[in-house]
């Protein structure tokens, strides 16, 4: 990154630089080189002044010593020629403007540009003593919005959005008194080319304001990311903190913070804050590019006059030190790396136990059930695992068998945090449904048909009103595990172990609800079958084998071999179980779970134990709600633990049945 002004503590070294320098005097133009600025990692700002009328300007230079120092000469030739293009593009007033660009005959390129009279806005909150006020804050974060919105619409994306570069300058025709002008576009983005890289593939960007995107080096880095820098910096203005709790400004422990920590709410800090204005800011530091506004949006709304109430207290005195730590970093991080989408590292946001709370409710499960023990983790299947999974399946199954929208609908990645729950061990099996079901007071309705025992099983309800429960059509060990003996719901002979199926939505969760629970929620599924460590499979990232997990059975499948078109006993499945011991989430029966099914999965606000919902007066019998995990009649690619299916409410399918899911209560 690089300066058009310098702080007093650096001055000496300037100094001295300056007494060897050659480009001290020399004439560009009508403009004479009179003092250096600043120096930063592509080449060095001067001050020059016009030869007649004194007017003074700031001229960057692209040393040709530093060329090739730490990446390739072309790509830093091409990110210089890029600022002077994206200054060039159009002019706009929070924007530092653009006069000329060329080169000198010894080769040395340059860019003249606007020397702004004014300082930093890291300084300039340093000198007012930390303590801006609420509506400049917002003032100067709507100036800088606006000036990211006029280069958005040109197809510039920033890309190093932070204090340093933004200058603060009085000027009694701007609202409060202040204009921000944004500057420096060394690594700015034109949406319309192709990006330069460094061999490796380095991230771009001061570390304390970089997106999770660019944290990973992402190659989909666009203006979205400036969204996330602001929403950073306008974090900061309010509260005088940065919304991660650091312990240190360690690069690797800010790039774990944009990657994988939940930001704080801004009233955490600030009680009073305005609903709309918290929302707004949590929206810009949304972990998912797609999901942050645009600086149109955020612009229109700090200018819509929101009244901003008083804020109680003194700003933290952090706010000055925040700013300081914002360290220029010149492009590269060599070596570090995280994965992409690495597993938290803090719960902070799930609903954390004591250790004597934890070894209280692990004691206490309810039998056949499993303790899911508090977590944050990142639900959801990123561009790359969703193109992965369908270019499998069309290997295996070819293209016609593998649409697009199946995987799709696996998106978008979201941070949630779910609070600890017990999960049944195994599917549940028609030995439990029928101990369950004698509990219900309504009565089935079982009444024969011309002297034949019915298909499809009723619950009478006190109002009259009738709900589908069961089909108990089978063919052999396929199909309901269920029969009516003497007037009573029974368990076949030889299937009290199997998984029970052919039953609606509705009454899976009834029978759950007897229990004491629900049917687990898509993200209480996906933390069981997933975890924070983002598993690819329930049980890890090993492929799924034939003899381990039961799936692809169906006749021409690749488990042909097997027991063809039908599930088999609960808990069989030797590699198909999770960690903590939860099985065959990714074979054997697909499984209801609690969600309607959305597509893609909404974006859940908070992210705290997420559920989707829909509009009441659309809910029917023909509502789709979400299925997870894999069955014997499916693809492998199905028992991903991010695999999303869908069914209507009354649906009733030999390879669907349900687990359920019990809230953790300590003594």
């Amino acid at each position: 990154m690089d300066e058009i002004h310098t702080s007093q503590s650096d001055s000496e070294s300037v100094e001295t630089r300056e007494r060897k320098d050659g480009l001290l005097g020399i004439q560009i133009g009508n403009y004479r080189i009179s003092r250096m600025l600043g120096e930063g990692g592509m080449g060095a700002v001067y001050e020059a002044a016009h030869i007649r009328t004194s007017h003074r300007i700031a001229v960057k230079f692209l040393r040709q010593s530093a060329l090739g120092d730490s990446e390739p000469e072309a790509v830093r030739l091409k990110r210089f020629l890029d600022e002077a293009r994206a200054l060039g593009a159009g002019t706009h007033p929070n924007l530092v403007e653009f006069i000329d660009s060329g080169e000198l005959p010894s080769g040395e390129l340059y860019i003249m540009m606007e020397l702004v009279p004014g300082t930093t806005l890291r300084d300039f909150v340093v000198s007012q003593e930390g303590k801006l006020s609420a509506p400049l804050a917002l003032e100067l974060t709507r100036q800088t919005a606006a000036a990211l919105a006029f280069i958005h619409g040109l197809g510039i994306a920033h890309r190093d959005l932070n204090p340093r570069n933004l200058m603060v300058l009085q000027d009694s025709t701007a609202r409060n008194g202040w204009r921000i002008k944004l500057l420096d576009f060394g690594i700015a983005k034109f949406t319309d080319r192709r990006e330069y890289r460094t061999r490796t593939q380095s991230q771009l960007g001061t570390i304390r304001y970089m997106s999770p995107e660019q944290c990973e080096a992402a190659k989909s880095v666009d203006e979205s990311t400036d969204i996330y820098s602001l929403g950073l910096m306008l974090f900061e203005l309010l509260t005088g903190e940065s919304p991660y709790l650091m312990a240190d400004g360690q690069e690797t422990k800010w790039i774990d913070a944009h990657v994988n920590r939940a930001p704080r709410s801004l009233r955490t800090l600030w009680p009073e804050a305005p609903a709309p204005l918290t929302k707004l800011v949590a929206e810009m530091l949304d972990k998912h590019p797609d999901y942050r506004p645009r600086a149109k949006e955020i612009a229109a709304h700090l200018d819509s006059g929101e009244r901003i109430p008083e804020r109680r207290g003194p700003i933290s005195a952090n706010l000055s030190l925040g700013f300081l730590l914002s360290t220029a970093l010149i492009p590269g991080v060599g070596s570090v790396s995280l994965g992409l989408l690495s597993p938290p590292k803090s719960p902070a946001a799930a609903e954390a136990l004591t250790s004597p709370e934890l070894a209280y409710v692990s004691q206490h499960a309810p039998v056949g059930t499993v303790l899911v023990d508090p977590v944050q983790l990142f639900m959801g299947s990123t561009p790359e695992e969703i193109a992965g999974a369908l270019a499998e399946c069309r290997q295996r199954n070819g293209e016609a068998a593998c649409s697009p929208e199946t995987f799709q609908r696996e998106g978008p990645v979201q941070l949630v945090s779910v609070s600890a729950f017990y999960l049944d061990e195994t599917e549940m099996t028609n030995a439990h449904v029928v101990k369950v079901i004698h509990r219900f007071h309504e009565e089935f309705d079982l009444n024969a048909v011309k002297g034949k025992p019915p298909r499809l099983i009723f619950l009478r309800e006190s109002t009259g009103k009738r709900t589908l429960f069961f089909d108990l059509w089978n063919s052999g060990v396929r199909g309901s595990g269920l029969q009516i003996e003497q007037g009573q719901l029974v368990v076949r002979s030889g299937m009290e172990n199997f998984p029970a199926v052919q039953l609606t939505h509705e009454a899976a969760r009834r029978i759950c609800q007897k229990r004491g629970g629900d049917l687990p929620s898509e993200a209480q599924w996906e933390a069981a079958a997933r975890g924070n460590e983002r598993r690819r499979f329930p049980w890890g990232n090993l492929r799924p084998t034939c003899d381990g997990v039961i799936v692809d059975r169906v006749d021409g499948g690749l488990c042909k071999g097997f027991p063809i078109n039908q599930p088999d006993r609960v808990g069989t499945a030797s590699l198909d179980i999770t960690p903590r011991g939860v099985r065959d989430l990714g074979g054997n029966v697909l499984e209801w779970v609690l969600d309607p099914f959305v597509s893609p999965y909404p974006r859940c606000g908070t992210c705290k134990d997420p559920v989707a919902r829909v509009a009441a007066e659309t809910m029917s019998e023909t509502t789709a709600y979400s299925v997870r995990g894999g069955s014997y009649f499916l693809s492998q690619e199905v028992a991903r633990a991010s695999s999303r299916s869908m069914a209507v409410a009354q649906a009733m399918t030999p390879n669907l049945g349900f687990r359920c899911a019990i809230p953790v209560t300590s003594k």
